[in-house]
């Protein structure tokens, strides 16, 4: 099986596509300065179908560390959007709609 990896910035928390031997790089994501990057609920996505690997300080997150990382309880009223982490609900409808053969997709956003 192939697996891709995928680092998580320590400043910017976003999640960048270092190494990709499937299309999840084409398929997915965005690109800033000319670099992949996916969104917290792709990452995890892949992650838990084990077609991505995803490091934090060159360790290999478990899909519990990736879960307690990229996923949030809910939104907070002062919410500013730093595409560092997705709701729970949110994921939730993500993974089925996934599941079912579907590429949700978020809308552009400026970063």
């Amino acid at each position: 099986d192939h697996v891709d990896s995928a680092q998580i910035c320590p400043d910017s928390k976003r999640i960048r596509l270092v190494s990709t031997r499937t299309n999840i790089g084409k398929n997915h994501g965005y690109t800033l300065g000319g670099k992949t990057y996916l969104y917290p609920e792709e990452a995890l996505y892949f992650l838990e179908i084990g077609k991505l690997e995803i490091l934090l300080d060159r360790i290999s997150l478990s899909v519990e560390r990736g879960r307690s990382l990229l996923l949030k309880a809910d939104h907070t009223p002062n919410d500013s959007f730093d595409g560092s982490a997705c709701v729970v609900s949110e994921y939730t409808v993500y993974k089925y709609l996934a599941k079912q053969g579907y590429r949700p997709r978020r809308p552009n956003y400026v970063f």
